[in-house]
């Protein structure tokens, strides 16, 4: 510990775990030196919310990296330091930017949402749009046994190779240890105050238990809009593009963060908002057997991380008092400045630093491994990249095509996959021709709430932000800081031959997927509604008729609903399989389509609708999957043995060869079986996007499907 004398009015020192730092007060001001940026902005926060609100004239300096000035004019004497985390006035909010203090800094969260909201305090939730209708939210219901029961038929006889298979499945569902099961879920819900009796479950369960790698098989990733006041032969219009994102990013933020975004409704029923605690300032953190989340207090941190080469930077991008965006020129300048550092390190021969950003893309044991080994040494550097508000990656890359673009943003490829964090609630990145993408971690935070931030970029663009802050002329970049510039290959005492084991692992798990992505012009929403048809469902249908084509059978086929209408509800399944759909599919294969027209059209017309009808039921909580998925659960708690789960044709329902998913903007993510596909899809007014992913040992599986796809929209278009 330091020993200070000083003639300052107060005086201390104070060593945590994280850094030794220095605070001293006098009558000219605040000096606070500390090595942790996380101690300087909770300090700086304290004193501007305990301690005569900092008042506009007061100066505040940045000397150093690692010292901050505040000179008053004025300070108040007789301050109890002791009693600042519990003073009242720093859990209200604060001058400038209305963010409540937090009781903690940081909160460690282990899948319960209803456990992080009590540690936020009921009073976080007070006053704010975004939790306005939150108290009032309908717990998710229990679907009924029997009703379910029918839902499972009608999609999983379809699947059946025999009627031996089926009559041995409609056996199965009437084991009366089903009805017994199911009481003990309806008294769990019961006994759920203020939560879902499912989420708790599903985030452990389906996401911070799994051990595979992230940047395949959990992570989802969008393509944004281009910024067309942006020229993309611009030898700076990736720094532009990041610049301008990071100017809409600050400001949803400040929303967010603050509570002043409104509750997202839908046909007036409001929608949950506890996802959007984990948009900014989180990480997903590797351990075993279960990762955690943390989520950091956004009143303390002003910084967000670039990442370029592979190499990681602390960058501040909104003001410490009003979290409002720094001017665009700043960013630039600042951005620049990180890519000038990041290229002379890379060039630097003596510099043989470890890009860490690969070892987040491994199994999750393996990465917690190599985690646990970097705690000693560079613990302050991982808590400021996971404390950031969010990661920026700018890539020297030029993409181009639908697929050039869902290759980069789906897991960088084999040159800038080292590029990412993947724990990172949030990463965009930034192309060298100012193309741009989004990769959101899954585990606590679904994509709607993302898609409404991308929506929020996509309102402005680079010009208006430019002449929104055109009165600024002095190009002065904040100060930036290289993370983990301790870290060589030899740092991790693992040795050559075993870096060498996972960086293979890393190559081998980009080389073994493929991804197929194109826009369908054909036609869009606007005629398939123009024919009386959802326009889903329409695809839907498609997209039943191609697997048909692509697999020689029907399977099983997930689409993803929100249930976000319920307190803490996430998704369920709407399965596309039925009866009506293998109708109209067969009829389309087998039948002269010129001939049938009438019959086919009817056929689509009913399968379109029953597929509707069973979507409006998951929507409201009422579909069979996530039910059967709670009485598995509550099976395996009471070592009973099921027969219903070991059927042939029940576990064939379920294995989800193809996983689709649609949102107002072009997405994408990973196959969850290892012999199927991720499909995700964008039906715009006149076109129809697609992105398909694949294992690459499939003989071309990806480009197959989609190229199925174009065919059978053709087909449907004809009749």
């Amino acid at each position: 510990d330091l020993q200070v004398t000083t003639p300052d009015l107060f005086t201390t020192s104070f060593h945590s775990h994280e850094a030794i730092s220095l605070l001293s007060i006098s009558e000219a001001g605040v000096f606070i030196s500390s090595s942790s940026i996380k101690i300087r902005n909770e300090m700086h926060t304290i004193l501007s919310q305990s301690v005569s609100h900092l008042n506009p004239e007061d100066e505040i300096f940045a000397s150093s990296i690692s010292v901050m000035v505040i000179r008053r004019r004025s300070f108040s004497r007789g301050m109890d330091f002791d009693s600042f985390e519990d003073d009242e006035s720093t859990k209200s909010p604060s001058n400038g930017h209305g963010f409540t203090r937090w009781p903690t800094s940081k909160i460690v969260s282990y899948g319960d949402y209803r456990a992080d909201e009590e540690a936020l305090g009921p009073s976080y939730f007070d006053n704010k749009k975004l939790y306005e209708y939150q108290a009032s939210l309908p717990k998710l219901p229990v679907p009924s046994l029997e009703q379910s029961i029918q839902k499972l038929i009608e999609s999983s006889i379809p699947l059946a190779k025999n009627e031996n298979e089926k009559k041995s499945f409609l056996r199965a569902v009437r084991d009366p240890k089903l009805k017994l099961l199911h009481q003990k879920l309806v008294e769990k819900k019961d006994s759920c105050t203020n939560t879902s009796w499912l989420s708790l479950w599903w985030n452990q369960m389906c996401y911070l238990k799994y051990r595979d790698p992230l940047k395949i098989f959990v992570s989802y990733f969008f393509t944004l809009d281009d910024d067309h006041s942006i020229d993309p032969v611009d030898p700076s219009a990736g720094v532009k593009r990041a610049a301008s994102i990071i100017t809409a990013i600050s400001k949803f933020r400040k929303k967010v963060c603050s509570g002043d975004l409104p509750q997202e409704m839908i046909r007036n029923k409001p929608l949950c908002s506890a996802a959007y605690k984990y948009m900014f300032n989180a990480c997903r953190i590797p351990e075993s057997p279960m990762d955690s989340y943390t989520i950091y207090d956004p009143s303390l941190y002003s910084h967000c991380i670039i990442a370029h080469k592979g190499f990681f930077f602390e960058m501040d991008f909104v003001d410490k008092r009003t979290h409002d965006p720094l001017p665009i020129h700043v960013l630039e300048e600042s951005i620049r400045k990180c890519i000038d550092i990041a290229t002379e390190a890379s060039e630097n021969k003596d510099r043989n630093i470890l890009k860490l950003g690969m070892f987040t893309s491994l199994n999750r044991d393996d990465w917690a491994e190599i985690r646990d080994g970097l705690l000693k040494d560079v613990k302050e550097d991982l808590e400021v990249l996971q404390s950031g508000a969010m990661l920026i990656c700018i890539d020297d890359d030029s993409p181009s095509s639908r697929k050039e673009c869902a290759e980069l943003f789906w897991h960088g490829g084999k040159d800038f996959g080292m590029n990412r964090w993947f724990d990172k609630s949030l990463q965009f990145i930034c192309t060298t021709n100012g193309k741009a993408g989004l990769i959101g971690e899954h585990s606590m935070m679904d994509g709607m709430p993302t898609f409404n931030l991308c929506r929020f970029i996509h309102n402005s663009t680079y010009k208006d932000y430019l002449h929104e802050q055109k009165s600024f002329s002095e190009d002065t970049a904040v100060p930036v800081r290289i993370l983990f510039d301790r870290t060589s290959v030899d740092f991790l005492n693992f040795g050559q031959l075993k870096i060498n084991n996972y960086i293979n692992a890393y190559y081998n798990l980009v080389n073994g997927y493929d991804v197929a992505a194109d826009d369908y012009k054909g036609y869009g929403s606007h005629q398939i509604k123009a024919l009386s048809y959802s326009p889903d469902a329409f695809v839907q249908q498609a997209i039943q008729l191609a697997s048909i084509k692509a697999f020689g059978r029907s399977i099983a086929t997930y689409e993803s609903t929100q249930v976000r209408s319920f307190l803490h509800g996430r998704t369920e399944t709407t399965r596309s399989v039925s009866q009506s759909s293998i109708n109209f599919s067969r009829a389309m294969i087998s039948s002269d389509r010129k001939k049938f027209a009438t019959e086919i059209i009817g056929r689509l017309k009913k399968a379109t609708v029953d597929h509707t009808n069973y979507s409006r039921s998951a929507s409201k909580g009422l579909g069979c999957d996530r039910l059967f998925f709670g009485l598995e659960v509550v099976a395996a708690d009471n070592d009973d043995r099921i027969c219903l789960f070991e059927s042939d044709v029940y576990k064939r329902s379920k294995k989800w060869l193809i996983s689709s998913s649609t949102l107002p903007i072009p997405p994408g993510f990973g196959p969850v079986d290892d012999m199927g596909v991720g499909l995700a899809y964008f039906i715009d007014d006149d076109s129809i996007y697609f992105c398909v992913t694949a294992r690459s040992d499939h003989r071309g599986l990806a480009e197959k499907m989609l190229s199925l796809l174009f065919k059978t929209l053709n087909e449907m278009k004809d009749l």
